[in-house]
């Protein structure tokens, strides 16, 4: 979002998969919206792996912290491995640093992308740890944009509604990039 507020002229069209946002309201509830996806005994023992994580930085303790998260993120629970091992890759400490930097810069480009005209394709599981409101509040944003909310999906469309997420995103390619 930052980038099409900086250079709208180099970007054709854009899509938005279970995006942050255009603002740092994600922040406001992204931990009551994972806890909605979990049981209570499951958040349980995502908090005692996520503290044990924090004491021992054990390559082992992040995987069983991963693996809780993970049913978090997946409507389908078949794909909880897939996920885990998915969220492994990641940096935690390069995610720390740019959620830092983004409330340091109280990140919120709402303003400028109301000029941005471009193809935007927004979508999102209706089961996404992220909310659906957060989807609707970017498609408010943008002047020319499609949001498609995924039913039975979390917050890998691919994973969940695998043929339904590349059926719409191949649609809107077609449609927004063909006729230019």
């Amino acid at each position: 979002n930052y980038y099409a507020t900086k250079h709208p002229d180099h970007i054709l069209a854009m899509i938005q998969s279970s995006s942050g946002g255009v603002d740092l309201w994600l922040l406001e509830n992204a931990q009551s919206n994972l806890y909605s996806q979990l049981s209570e005994e499951e958040i349980d023992s995502l908090n005692y792996w996520q503290s044990r994580y924090r004491e021992t930085n054990a390559r082992e303790d992040r995987l069983k912290y991963n693996q809780f998260m993970a049913k978090a993120y997946v409507y389908d629970k078949d794909k909880e491995q897939v996920v885990s091992e998915r969220l492994m890759q990641g940096d935690l400490n390069v995610n720390r640093m740019v959620w830092s930097n983004l409330i340091a810069m109280e990140f919120d480009c709402k303003e400028d992308l109301i000029e941005f005209k471009q193809p935007t394709l927004i979508i999102q599981g209706k089961n996404d740890i992220i909310d659906e409101k957060l989807a609707l509040r970017a498609d408010s944003v943008f002047q020319n944009s499609d949001l498609v909310l995924l039913d039975h999906c979390g917050h890998y469309g691919w994973l969940d509604q695998e043929d339904r997420y590349w059926t719409v995103i191949d649609t809107f390619l077609r449609e927004k990039l063909v006729k230019r």
